[in-house]
């Protein structure tokens, strides 16, 4: 199943930040369990980086939108509060509320 999500630039750019923390940033000791397959994440940080400036409308298979939720969380939970906005770009309250806004399926 594919999802098309739109989204405005801080949007972009914080699931940007998000792959890029984890797939170069964050150690991690089984990126599998943890997020997904480590070369679909590479690609997907890839593709995003790729198509932002294309209007901000994203289409994201199921797998996909796992790695980006696996991802969101790991980053949260491995990045503590202070550091978060150094390494991220914006509080972590900022981003949860983001996140909510991109994680939430749209209505029927």
């Amino acid at each position: 199943m594919k999802m098309n999500i739109q989204l405005d630039m801080p949007e972009i750019w914080l699931m940007m930040n998000i792959m890029n923390e984890v797939c170069y940033g964050i150690p991690m000791e089984n990126f599998e369990k943890t997020v997904g397959n480590e070369q679909s994440a590479v690609d997907l940080l890839n593709r995003i980086i790729k198509e932002e400036n294309d209007g901000g409308l994203f289409t994201f298979n199921d797998t996909e939108l796992q790695i980006l939720r696996n991802s969101f969380h790991a980053v949260c939970k491995e990045i503590d509060d202070w550091e978060f906005p150094i390494r991220v770009g914006i509080l972590k309250e900022e981003a949860r509320a983001i996140w909510e806004k991109i994680d939430t399926p749209p209505l029927a």
